[in-house]
């Protein structure tokens, strides 16, 4: 038992220090986060942090400065996927993991679940 709660805070521990890998699909990649958002996101370091839990983001909007890393968590049952409609996909993530993704370009975009299409925010970046 003792094993596997080390290697699930080890695994957790890479995936947030890391931001899974959120590397550089159609709308972003890993950089330095911008500091003005809006929306109803919690932010946590000065970065905007949406959670999904009960079928549903925590936010339906977030407006954010090209350059901002938000963080997604999913609080969610069994384990899924985030994905930028058109650009990036996090690894899979399981209830209280998390994904961090960096907005590189201005412009509109989408994101939802893979399993669970019908979850979905909007994320405007200036």
């Amino acid at each position: 038992m003792k094993f596997r709660v080390a290697a699930v805070a080890a695994t957790l521990a890479v995936t947030v220090l890391t931001g899974c890998g959120a590397g550089g699909g159609a709308a972003g990649g890993m950089s330095s986060p911008g500091t003005t958002t809006s929306g109803s996101a919690a932010t946590h370091s000065g970065a905007p942090v949406v959670t999904v839990k009960n079928g549903a983001f925590s936010s339906k909007s977030l407006t954010v400065k090209t350059g901002t890393a938000v963080k997604f968590v999913f609080d969610g049952m069994g384990k899924d996927r985030f994905v930028i409609v058109g650009g990036a996909k996090s690894p899979t993530v399981s209830p209280g993991q998390s994904w961090t993704y960096v907005f590189r370009h201005p412009g509109s975009f989408t994101v939802e679940m893979n399993a669970m299409t019908y979850i979905k925010m909007k994320v405007s970046v200036k």
